[in-house]
C-alpha cells in the first residue's frame, strides 16, 4: 500500500497521463467504434457535442495537473542526495 502523500501525487499523474491519452487517441478509437474512450464517455453521459467533450477533457487534464503540482510540493525533501536515491519528484 502507498504511502497517503505518494497516492496525492500518483493519482493525478495517472489521470493525466490516461486522459490525455484518450484526447490523443480518439479519431483512431472511435473509427474502430471504441467505447472506453474519456471523450466518447463525456459525450454519452454529459450529453456533449464533441467539442464540448474536449473541452472538458482538457480542464480536467488541467484539474489534474494542478492537483499534482499541490501534492508534490507538500512532499518533503530529504535532502539532494538522499532524494537522488530515492527518485524524488522535483
Amino acid at each position: 500500500m502507498s504511502h497517503p502523500v505518494m497516492t496525492a501525487v500518483e493519482d493525478p499523474a495517472n489521470d493525466f497521463i490516461t486522459w490525455s491519452n484518450d484526447v490523443f487517441s480518439y479519431n483512431v478509437e472511435q473509427s474502430r467504434h471504441d467505447t472506453h474512450n474519456l471523450i466518447v464517455v463525456l459525450m454519452r453521459e454529459q450529453d456533449l457535442n464533441l467539442q464540448g467533450a474536449l473541452d472538458y477533457s482538457c480542464l480536467l487534464c488541467e484539474s489534474a495537473i494542478q492537483r499534482f503540482e499541490h501534492n508534490r510540493a507538500i512532499l518533503a525533501s530529504r535532502g539532494r542526495e538522499l532524494d537522488k536515491q530515492a527518485g524524488f519528484v522535483s
